[in-house]
């Protein structure tokens, strides 16, 4: 690897915390950075159809640049992605779990398709790390991997969740704490405090010398129910 380690930052859904998380990572660590990023929207074409979407922009990129590693978010169908590019075939690669599609919650009325799992699994196989950004985060995946696997028919590798555990490493991203506004200042209970402690919370009731860390939950259709 080069002094400057050159870095091919791949990330397939940039919504606002994949993009928070992607910026910061680039004013953090040094290295000669290429980034291909996608618009967080339409879901289910990104998580399938990113080698597509790339397919032009990344033959051009590597007739003049080479990666001394792969940076993939875990919505990149990576397995895919080496296979349409030799070039990056032995190139070593991080894929990083921002989220896991074997726990991300189904809204009422949603299309549960298997596609995203497989993409997610194809891709952790294909992957030399898997970084996740807390231990639930990596359990839930390993457990689904394993919950999916007893409903596939036959002809199934054993130990799959085993051999992805020993690539696992758990990588919290930090907390960027901002400025007191003037409501903190003043010692202003935000009150999405409730849905920490559930939707009928008392706010008033908590002492203004106590921190108060949030943290977001899925909803479900019902919005007196929590997913999260």
């Amino acid at each position: 690897m080069s002094a400057t380690p050159k870095i091919l930052l791949l990330s397939a859904y940039r919504s606002d915390s994949h993009g928070y998380w992607a910026d910061w990572l680039q004013e953090e660590l040094d290295a000669d950075w290429r980034v291909l990023e996608l618009p967080g929207r339409y879901f289910r074409w990104r998580i399938r159809g990113n080698p597509l979407s790339w397919l032009d922009e990344l033959a051009q990129l590597l007739t003049a640049w080479q990666p001394d590693r792969i940076l993939a978010t875990s919505m990149v169908d990576l397995a895919t992605l080496k296979g349409l590019f030799p070039a990056l075939a032995g190139v070593p690669c991080s894929y990083y779990f921002h989220e896991n599609q074997f726990a991300y919650p189904v809204a009422s009325g949603q299309h549960s398709s298997i596609d995203p799992l497989m993409v997610q699994l194809y891709g952790a196989l294909a992957a030399d790390e898997l970084l996740f950004n807390s231990r639930f985060n990596q359990q839930s995946f390993l457990d689904g991997v394993d919950a999916l696997l007893q409903r596939l028919p036959d002809h199934l590798p054993e130990n799959i969740a085993i051999r992805l555990e020993k690539k696992c490493r758990w990588l919290p991203v930090p907390v960027v704490v901002p400025e007191p506004t003037e409501s903190a200042q003043n010692n202003v209970i935000p009150l999405s405090y409730a849905a920490e402690v559930g939707a009928n919370a008392d706010v008033t009731a908590v002492p203004r010398s106590t921190p108060l860390l949030l943290w977001n939950l899925f909803w479900s259709t019902k919005p007196d129910t929590l997913i999260g």
